[in-house]
């Protein structure tokens, strides 16, 4: 059916109605600010003056705007405190260390913007990419959403998220200050969809006492999967277990089993996932064969690390101190609260192969804006808000993953030693070491290799023969990708472009 003169009027007064709510609810027009007259307001949306002066009329009732006798109307904000203007539904999946601090970071935004409320949408992490593109592409919400770097390219961002080029663009201090590498994890066709407001790479972190009473040097820079064996092997501690059998009471290493964990020692010795347009899987090549079979000898042949286990089991083992060394993040570090439990521990670079050259696995968590938010202007506040160097402070000054502003994690001062780990700084070397592009990874494509490779983990099955099936599953995951975004999938995803 043609659209009618009436349907262009009521186009036009709900702009300007909606507009001028978002300008004040968003606080760029602030209390005690003039509005334009009526009659410059007619003459910007094509209305009549009665028109106009019945949009004005309905945000005075929602006592945003006041009118003043003889000298016009003026921003205001509501008598009742408890009043809120405007709900903004934020997308946050549980469990999770960095979503859970959100918290925090949501109660400090309400407080500076009193017309703003925040309500979270809590998911599950399982299906959690479904689950919020779902919602977006039904219209039901959320204006903003957190995510992982692995789980965007899942997410089909340039149809269901706001481009964030021209905020980040308005915002120069704000884009000057960003570690470029996590922001470029959140990029997709070379835009920016997601503002990241804490990272961390995947490191080792290892128990001081324990090293230094197995006589076992503090690793560095240097160490090699040789060194880690020859400490693991000089750590892991034996007793007498039941009826004569032998028992381990400390393992010297422990590898969870999840797919965030394995894939950085696979990176560490040289290889990858994938090639960097993630065409063609890598774990069979040689390195990747080399770095698999590495993992799976530390239990089935050498003994120096238990079963292995999910990605949160590690982090605990550590605290329990039954396992000297573990690979975790600065996230982990947080869940846990390792120095609270009285451990003097420390973190270093995953080691890698010796002689191959060295890449980390990053993690990374942001904020995306659903690009079907009739809250856009107040989303884009949020946004802002998270990456402020107030927040970022909090964020450090609370947990141990990095902010994303270098001017907040290079602050020493803003170190807490029964929080952050001696060597925090090891995160430059880890970004200096990756360069311009992080190694091939999503969430997606991680979790395919790692159900093919659960066999092989297990002691079950050739280390050869599930590598070169865990390729076949991360091109077919790739595959499927850009058949749903209906584009070529020969397009670096190293920095999660699809």
């Amino acid at each position: 059916m043609p659209e009618t003169r009436l349907d262009r009027s009521r186009e036009r007064y709900r702009r300007l109605v909606e507009e001028l709510r978002a300008a004040i609810v968003s606080g760029r027009l602030t209390p005690g600010a003039a509005l334009d007259s009526e009659h410059a307001l007619a003459a910007r949306y094509g209305l009549g003056r009665n028109t106009v002066r019945r949009g004005l009329a309905a945000l005075a009732d929602e006592g945003l705007v006041a009118a003043e006798a003889g000298r016009g109307r003026f921003v205001t904000a509501p008598s009742d405190p408890a009043s809120r203007a405007q709900t903004l539904q934020l997308a946050v999946y549980y469990p999770s260390a960095q979503t859970a601090r959100l918290g925090l970071i949501v109660r400090a935004f309400e407080e500076a913007n009193p017309l703003i409320r925040v309500r979270p949408l809590r998911l599950h992490p399982l299906g959690y990419p479904e689950a919020v593109r779902g919602l977006i592409e039904s219209g039901a919400g959320p204006d903003l959403l957190v995510l992982m770097n692995g789980t965007l390219p899942e997410l089909q961002p340039r149809a269901n998220f706001l481009d964030l080029g021209d905020f980040l663009a308005a915002r120069p201090g704000l884009a000057a200050d960003l570690y470029p590498l996590p922001l470029r994890l959140f990029r997709h066709g070379g835009r920016p969809y997601a503002l990241p407001f804490v990272f961390s790479p995947i490191v080792l972190a290892y128990d001081r006492a324990a090293l230094a009473a197995g006589g076992v040097p503090e690793p560095d820079s240097g160490w090699t999967r040789d060194d880690l064996l020859d400490a693991a092997r000089r750590l892991t501690r034996r007793g007498a277990g039941a009826a004569g059998t032998e028992r381990v009471e400390r393992y010297g290493f422990h590898l969870q089993l999840g797919p965030n964990r394995w894939p950085a020692l696979v990176y560490a010795g040289g290889a990858a996932l994938a090639t960097a347009d993630g065409t063609r899987g890598q774990l069979s090549t040689p390195a990747g064969v080399a770095a698999l079979q590495f993992l799976v000898d530390l239990t089935h042949r050498h003994g120096v690390t238990g079963a292995f286990t999910g990605d949160l089991d590690g982090e605990a083992l550590f605290v329990l101190r039954r396992a000297a060394m573990v690979v975790t993040s600065y996230y982990g570090a947080d869940l846990h609260q390792f120095g609270s439990a009285g451990i003097d521990w420390d973190v270093a670079l995953v080691p890698g192969a010796g002689g191959a050259p060295r890449r980390h696995l990053f993690q990374s968590t942001a904020v995306a804006v659903s690009a079907r938010s009739r809250h856009r202007e107040s989303a884009l506040r949020f946004l802002e808000f998270v990456a402020s160097p107030r927040i970022q402070r909090l964020i450090h000054l609370t947990g141990c993953s990095l902010p994303v502003r270098a001017s907040v994690a290079a602050a020493r001062h803003q170190r807490d030693p029964r929080l952050h780990p001696g060597r925090l700084d090891v995160f430059r070397e880890a970004m200096a070491e990756d360069g311009d592009a992080p190694p091939f990874y999503t969430s997606a494509a991680a979790l395919a290799a790692h159900r093919e490779l659960l066999l092989a983990f297990g002691g079950m099955e050739d280390v050869a023969t599930a590598a070169r099936r865990a390729d076949r599953s991360v091109e077919a995951v790739t595959r499927r990708r850009a058949g749903r975004a209906g584009a070529p999938a020969a397009v670096p995803l190293g920095s999660q472009d699809a």
